[in-house]
């Protein structure tokens, strides 16, 4: 019971200033991410090396290049949804310990 107090204040402080701050490195990660990524794909698509040196790979090369930036909006709002997601579960973990304590004091 003694651990109860800092539990909370951890898990306060976890959600103050855990959760916005990974969504500031997801978001700001976001750009940097989408231009090193084309980068590589022109530097692919241009030089005589790469996953792009043969012909019919051309029309694969301009699709991929294209769709970069999904790609990289879908990692940063997976970044954001794990890390809710495993919140989630870890405070349904805690109540539920919450509750067997309870339960269990209660007897004695």
């Amino acid at each position: 019971m003694r651990y109860l107090p800092g539990a909370i204040v951890g898990a306060v402080l976890g959600i103050i200033v855990d959760m916005p701050l990974i969504l500031v490195v997801a978001i700001c990660k976001g750009p940097y991410m989408l231009f090193k990524g084309w980068k590589c794909l022109f530097h692919d698509l241009i030089g005589r090396e790469g996953p792009f040196l043969e012909t019919i790979c051309v029309p694969f090369a301009s699709l991929a290049i294209v769709l970069w930036p999904l790609a990289i909006v879908g990692g940063s709002y997976g970044i954001c949804v794990s890390y809710f997601r495993s919140w989630w579960i870890y405070m349904q973990v805690l109540l539920l310990i919450k509750s067997i304590l309870i339960q269990v004091l209660s007897l004695y």
